[in-house]
Formats: C-alpha cells, structure tokens, sequence
C-alpha cells in the first residue's frame, strides 16, 4: 500500500475527527483572508478616493459624515451651505481649484451627483459610450450603475430622495442618460453624473436671472443668495493652505471644513478595531485547528498501530512511518486552507450580503500577498501538529506491539 492510499485509509477511519479539523482549518483561515482583503481594498480604496482632494467644505455637522456623503458617496448630507458663500472661498489666494457638489438624490440605491464641467478631470472620466452631459437633465453612468442596472443611451429615469433604491419620486421631472463612463475601479462606477441645475430643476426651485454668472455653477447668478449646493471639494495652492484655509472657513463662515486624510485615517482606525477582533479570533481557531491535528493523530495511534508495525515487518522504514504521519497532517490542513481561501473569497463576492460588498467596490477576485502568507501558515500549523505524534509513531517499537 503506498503512502496516499494509507493515509486515504486512515482519514475515512476518523472521519469525524478528520471533518472537524478540516472545519476548522476552514473556518481561520477564511476569516483571515476575508479580513486581510477587505482591509487593504477599504485602504487602497479610501485612497483612490481621498487622492487630489485637500479639503472639504459642508454644512456645519460631523466632519466625518461630510467626508463619507462627499468624498465616498456613502452617507447622507449634513445639510447645505449658500453657494454665494462657497464662490467666496473658492476665489481664495490659498485655493487652486475648486469643485462644488449637489447631492441628495439616488436612481436604485446609486448617487445622483451634481457637479460641473470640471468633475470629468478632477476624476479622470473617460466616456466609453456616448458623450458628456452638456444640458440640464442629462446624465452620464458609471459603468457599473449602468451594468446593474441595464440603462443604455437615451433611457430615462426619475430619481428618489436619499440613497434609497425606490423610484419615482419625480416622475415630472426625468433626467436622459446621454453617456455611460469607462470602468476605473474607483467611485465614480458607482454614480450618476449631471448638472448642479438639473438637481435644482427636478426639485423646482426657482434661482435669479443670470447676469454674472457664479464660477462654480455657470447657471447660477453669482449674487444669487438664495442658491445652494452641498458641498465643495478644495485643492491646496501651496501647504501653508493646509494650515489656514480650515481655520478662516469653521470661524469666518457658517460653514465646516473636513480634512479627507484626517477622516479617513480616523475612519480606518476605526474599522481597524472590528478587523483586529476578528484576526484575533482566527488565529485563535488556527491554533484550535493544529490542536485538532494533534489530537486526532495521537489518538489515532491506538487503532493504527499494528498496521504500522506490519508496515515495518514488510520492511518499511522508521523514515516512512514518519512521513506518511505527516502527509496526513499535510493533507488536512492543506484541504482546509483552500476550502478558507475559496471561503474568505466568496464571503466578499456579495452572494452572502446581497450585493451590499460588491457594491462598495470590494470585489472577491482581488488577491493580496498576505494572503499566501496565511495559507503557508495554516500549513505549516497542520506539519507541526502532526510532528510528535509521527514522532512517536517511528519510534514505536514494533516487537511490543506485535506480541499483545
């Protein structure tokens, strides 16, 4: 019999000894894998982000709400600041260029934002059908809006308040697709993209005839002091802005400026927090797991005994015997690392959340370095597990054995 075979024999012998280690081993490391993957695509993601954006302007609230509604598109306004206000700052010697934002609508659970012409290189947009949105009411689709939900050039929809996935609250006032965006990998997959005005328009609110037009909203009158947007998105003219501009915009205007490195450190800290219980806790079942192996091949010795020393009669080595302990020790724990590396995966495939991962940009198929660093432990756990226990079995001392 060779070695595969024994070792094959061995395991249907224990197979409820063998099936719990297995599980075990399934269970750490897809939690390590899951949480290793989800971390470093929350990081790189938070940095795709935050990239080129240096400051923030919103209504006064929390800076980190103003961050996640503004800069990831994941949380709701804290309200919105006057538009003539916001023309002020962006006119500021500190200020190199600024971006304004319109939000609070959504098509399908995905945002509907607002912006101006320059939004399509502040993000690096790049139209794959269609073109640009040039007129109120028109859109342009992230690539992954459109995949999800089937809109070509020329639909049309009609928006809903919040970040809802319910339709139709103005229906009197639809917007038509005209163009849908390269893939990119970043946030803007996930949007909706028109005119500051084409959000005013579907919400019917009146602004004043435009005699000098506003530079962040060409539509708007500058003077206009009714008009508001939600937020405004800064970039920094040189580092001493990084210093002043916050502090002239929370104490001169009714206005609230949010750091987007700051926040999102302090948004990865705490996510960090969950992440660290739950690597805790694989490690702690890691360690279960090699345990297990352990156990289940020492007890495992009883009843294999006399085959093995009917192995050595036949002339099988002190080396063999060993070996063939550790194989199945390798077989194990190799059985279970790659069930928890399919595991951890298909956990962020968004089968188990109803797209609610996918959906963020976490995607199943992204594959870190640390992660093989995972599946090499697990297995050199299950080797050094079954270690004493080969040991013992090699220098068992077959005479003894043979004569009970």
């Amino acid at each position: 019999m060779n070695n595969l075979k024994f070792v094959w024999a061995s395991i249907r012998q224990q197979r409820l000894q063998s099936l719990l280690t297995v599980v075990l081993f399934t269970v750490s490391v897809g939690i390590s894998i899951a949480v290793v993957s989800f971390t470093e695509q929350v990081g790189n993601r938070l940095e795709q982000s935050t990239s080129g954006i240096d400051l923030v302007v919103g209504a006064k609230g929390s800076p980190l709400q103003i961050i996640l509604c503004s800069v990831f598109h994941a949380d709701y306004p804290t309200g919105n600041i006057p538009l003539h206000e916001a023309e002020r700052i962006s006119r500021h010697r500190l200020v190199k260029d600024a971006l304004p934002l319109a939000l609070g609508d959504a098509y399908e659970g995905f945002r509907i934002v607002g912006s101006n012409q320059k939004f399509r290189d502040w993000y690096g947009c790049k139209v794959q059908e269609g073109q640009w949105w040039q007129q109120d009411l028109e859109v342009v689709l992230g690539s992954r809006v459109a995949e999800r939900t089937g809109l070509k050039i020329g639909d049309s929809l009609a928006s809903a308040h919040g970040l809802t996935e319910a339709n139709d609250d103005h229906k009197d006032a639809v917007y038509r697709v005209v163009g849908i965006l390269k893939s990119s990998g970043g946030i803007t997959d996930d949007l909706i993209l028109t005119s500051v005005s084409s959000l005013w328009k579907v919400h019917h609110l009146e602004r004043k005839a435009v005699t000098v037009p506003s530079k962040l909203v060409p539509q708007a009158d500058a003077s206009d002091s009714t008009a508001e947007i939600t937020s405004l998105l800064l970039r920094f003219r040189n580092p001493l802005a990084a210093l002043q501009l916050p502090r002239i915009i929370n104490q001169g205007t009714s206005m609230q400026a949010a750091s987007p490195a700051f926040e999102s450190s302090r948004l990865q800290n705490i996510i960090g927090v969950g992440t660290e219980v739950l690597s805790v806790f694989a490690w702690l079942v890691l360690g279960l797991s090699g345990f297990s192996i352990f156990i289940s091949l020492l007890s495992g010795m009883k009843v294999r005994q006399f085959d093995l020393a009917v192995m050595r009669v036949m002339g099988a080595s002190r080396i063999r015997i060993f070996s063939v302990i550790i194989l199945e020790g390798f077989l194990l724990a190799l059985l279970g690392a790659t069930l928890g590396l399919l595991a951890g995966h298909s956990a962020l495939s968004g089968i188990w959340f109803n797209e609610a991962i996918s959906r963020n940009g976490i995607s199943a198929l992204f594959f870190s370095s640390t992660e093989w660093y995972i599946f090499c432990l697990a297995i050199l756990v299950g080797i050094f597990g079954s270690l004493l226990p080969a040991i013992r079995a090699a220098k068992a001392d077959v005479h003894s054995i043979l004569t009970r």
